[in-house]
């Protein structure tokens, strides 16, 4: 179902696309090695780790919050209270394409607490900005990426209950590239290891494949 024309602007026209997110997919894009730092190539420390993936999909997100400064400036957060009209629209399109009015109360509820709310609502929807221009940082190690994958994935989701819209994609390309699915699954290891006493065993048979921070 199509969406508002403001609503993909704000949200969608600028977000990273599956396309390109798939274009970094490859069988190369993870690596079992020795390291365990960084998340990019030239890290003197490989591990399971995403490489040009995990680069050039944290650079989609900044691309994402700078060009919504640079389309609307300071405007896109005074303006963020007008996004009840968007969630109106968004909500009448589910209702007569959909027939569901359930989604139309839904969207009628959250337009009265974001008119009701501007500030938070400038706070909360504003801060997603904030982390998307800062999304390099998940380059620093696997701690940072998995942080920073988190938040944006949170923000997905937050956007995804106010506006109803969904981002599947992009959330699958933050569990793989950022997140970074084998990592949690070392995370887990070495927690079912240090519960019964073998943790030194696992680190003897997979060497700093658990070392999170690596060297910076």
């Amino acid at each position: 179902m199509a969406t508002s024309t403001t609503a993909r602007r704000r949200w969608g026209s600028r977000s990273p696309s599956w396309r390109s997110a798939t274009s970094f997919i490859s069988p190369g894009t993870w690596r079992a090695g020795r390291g365990g730092g960084r998340c990019f190539r030239g890290s003197a420390r490989t591990g399971w780790r995403s490489t040009s993936g995990c680069r050039r999909w944290s650079a989609a997100y900044v691309v994402a919050g700078v060009s919504k400064l640079v389309i609307s400036g300071f405007e896109w957060f005074t303006d963020l209270p007008y996004i009840a009209v968007d969630v109106l629209k968004i909500g009448h399109q589910h209702l007569y394409g959909e027939g569901d009015p359930a989604m139309l109360e839904h969207a009628e509820k959250i337009a009265k607490i974001i008119s009701d709310h501007p500030t938070l609502t400038i706070i909360v929807v504003g801060s997603g900005l904030f982390f998307e221009l800062f999304a390099f940082l998940a380059l620093i190690n696997r701690w940072w990426s998995l942080a920073f994958g988190l938040v944006l994935y949170g923000m997905h989701e937050v956007i995804g209950y106010l506006m109803q819209l969904s981002f599947p994609r992009n959330e699958q390309m933050l569990f793989v590239f950022m997140i970074n699915g084998p990592f949690l699954v070392a995370l887990l290891a070495a927690w079912i290891a240090k519960r019964g006493g073998e943790l030194e065993r696992l680190q003897a048979c997979c060497p700093r494949l658990l070392n999170g921070g690596g060297e910076n």
